[in-house]
């Protein structure tokens, strides 16, 4: 995953993956991202496999609220 990031350009550090599975966002926070698992979808039954360091919030709007609240600072 570091080798596609770089090839597109992206800084994981300055990225916000977004999912509602564990292998959604595992791997971009490990690498960096500021990962968010969603509770729609498949969420709620990952919920309780995910780190400490992910955010876990209800629907989309919340992960952009999120989102924009950390990019604002």
């Amino acid at each position: 995953m570091r080798q596609e990031t770089a090839d597109l350009g992206m800084v994981l550090s300055r990225s916000f993956p977004v999912g509602d599975a564990t292998s959604d966002v595992e791997v971009a926070a490990e690498l960096g991202g500021r990962a968010i698992l969603v509770r729609t979808g498949d969420g709620t039954d990952h919920e309780a496999r995910v780190s400490d360091a992910l955010w876990v919030v209800d629907d989309l709007e919340a992960a952009a609220d999120r989102i924009v609240s950390e990019v604002r600072r």
